[in-house]
């Protein structure tokens, strides 16, 4: 059965939209962000190891450690990057990895205002 009809197709000229700028949020927010979800979905989905949860979520667990020990940081720092105040800076995840292996929290302040520093002087 074939159907043959006609179509007047004609062109349509719309006006593009305005484009916003939309506020960059900075990287190290959202692994933060991610990291409390992580753990959140774990206490709620009952799960008891990181392992369990990457397999669930297929991501590497590599991955999830790093995200997982963004948990492990003073809560000054973590207050610090969910507040936002470093949204301008070029702060990332990979820049606080060494802080996260720090486990006592006055260390970790004195590695974040150094690396602080040194993020303001370039």
């Amino acid at each position: 059965m074939k159907y043959e009809f006609e179509v007047n197709l004609k062109p349509v000229w719309h006006k593009k939209a305005e484009t916003c700028n939309p506020i960059k949020t900075p990287g190290i927010l959202k692994s933060l962000v991610t990291a409390y979800q992580i753990a959140d979905y774990m206490r709620a989905n009952d799960i008891g190891t990181l392992k369990g949860f990457c397999r669930k979520a297929k991501i590497t667990t590599a991955r999830a450690t790093q995200l997982i020990r963004l948990l492990q940081l003073s809560p000054c720092i973590q207050e610090a990057i969910l507040s936002s105040r470093y949204a301008t800076t070029n702060l990332t995840e990979h820049d606080i990895r060494p802080i996260t292996m720090e486990i006592i929290w006055e260390q970790q302040n004195k590695l974040w205002m150094k690396q602080h520093r040194k993020d303001k002087i370039s």
